[in-house]
């Protein structure tokens, strides 16, 4: 963990994914660069908009460690990483066996009472509790401004 969390007030967490939502299938395939910039650009825009802080829930956390990720995404545009990404959720593939096990893992761990998102380009939220908090993005095209008005109704909601 970067930053003990609990000490700041945190309104909105957003679970990310990285691949299919801040790239897309196509640059995966055609080029060595794994993140699209602009992308990138809008993840640090909704976080300032939306005053949100990042659990990173991507399966990059299983090759990076946590402050690599974080480099990667300052060096690419997201000046805000070092203050909005602070935490990883759990990974124990004979523990959890889906993204919705490990967020629930994760809340259940810090005991969170607040409001989160969640991010992500493969559907593996079957419980409605988690699926009404969930954007689908199509790893397609990746996250797109109109996202960021769903993510905030969901903060709001």
């Amino acid at each position: 963990m970067i930053t003990h969390w609990e000490s700041i007030k945190i309104a909105n967490l957003l679970f990310l994914d990285i691949d299919g939502v801040l790239n897309t299938n196509h640059l995966l395939r055609t080029t060595n660069f794994h993140l699209d910039l602009n992308k990138v650009a809008l993840l640090e825009d909704l976080t300032s908009e939306l005053n949100c802080y990042i659990i990173i829930s991507s399966s990059w956390r299983i090759q990076c460690p946590l402050e690599s990720i974080i480099e990667t995404l300052y060096r690419t545009g997201f000046k805000s990483a070092l203050g909005r990404i602070i935490d990883e959720t759990p990974f124990d593939q004979k523990k959890y066996f889906t993204r919705q096990d490990e967020i629930a893992a994760y809340l259940n761990r810090v005991k969170y009472q607040h409001k989160f998102c969640i991010l992500d380009d493969i559907d593996q939220f079957p419980d409605p509790i988690y699926n009404s908090k969930f954007i689908h993005i199509d790893s397609d095209i990746g996250i797109v401004k109109s996202d960021i008005p769903r993510i905030g109704q969901i903060f709001n909601n």
